[in-house]
């Protein structure tokens, strides 16, 4: 792959970057990463040159995200289908491979559970069960919703949110993201409502955000889902006019049934 499809200076800027996310799964060093390729407008030769580099690492979450980042440019592009099913069996491997050894855990902390104390056993289970490296949560969550196992990603969500990890205030939203998801798929709509009012932030963007979340209710044949949250953004951000003309078209169309 020949990377002269950008510029010197973007290469200059990321070479440093993709370096150290190569040398170390450190966390910061693979957020730096990402970040600088939401960044830049790399070429597309520039991005599976780096999707490459990352992938002979074996840093699967980060290739997966950087494949995300292309494909909202190039959803079709057959090279990158290739990669991100790549990626993608390798986190379901790793994935599948922590609930072995975490069921073995479980089974090992039961046998012990009475000299140890409970306390203290079900604490290194939690510990152990759930990724708590950011890349390796967000990779492993991604992983459980394509395969459907939307109820080991809401444990890994609770988990994290109890564990704390340093990374986790940084990406609250994210999290918000993947539990909506889940709650979403699984038809839960008291759920959805209170995640709904964590996610607005009375800004144009959230609000947005979750009218989409409407829209898909609706189209799923959920409209009495679709107008809770609705509402809830009205109590949010009053006259939000999206809002407003969703449940007007509503009004007319079931008006004229």
């Amino acid at each position: 792959m020949n990377p002269t499809e950008a510029t010197e200076v973007e290469w200059r800027e990321i070479a440093a970057p993709l370096l150290a996310a190569d040398a170390s799964s450190d966390d910061g060093a693979q957020r730096a990463l990402i970040e600088l390729m939401r960044a830049r407008r790399l070429a597309l030769g520039g991005r599976m040159l780096i999707i490459e580099t990352l992938q002979r690492a074996e840093r699967w979450a980060t290739a997966q995200e950087v494949i995300g980042l292309a494909q909202r440019e190039h959803p079709d592009h057959p090279g990158l289908k290739e990669a991100r099913a790549a990626v993608e069996g390798q986190l379901a491997s790793r994935a599948a491979g922590q609930a072995e050894q975490s069921a073995a855990l479980a089974a090992t902390m039961t046998q012990t559970r009475v000299e140890v104390g409970e306390a203290a056993a079900v604490a290194a289970l939690a510990a152990s069960a759930t990724p708590t490296r950011e890349t390796e949560f967000f990779g492993a969550v991604e992983a459980y919703l394509k395969e459907g196992r939307l109820d080991e990603a809401l444990a890994a969500v609770r988990d994290v949110r109890r564990l704390r990890p340093a990374w986790l205030n940084a990406r609250q939203v994210d999290v918000l993201r993947v539990e909506l998801e889940v709650q979403e798929r699984r038809r839960d709509p008291l759920a959805l409502q209170s995640i709904v009012r964590q996610l607005l932030d009375g800004s144009n963007a959230r609000g947005l955000e979750v009218m989409k979340l409407v829209e898909r209710l609706d189209a799923d044949g959920r409209r009495a889902d679709a107008r809770q949250i609705v509402a809830e953004v009205l109590r949010r951000q009053p006259g939000f006019p999206p809002a407003v003309r969703q449940l007007a078209a509503w009004d007319e169309g079931e008006a004229k049934e």
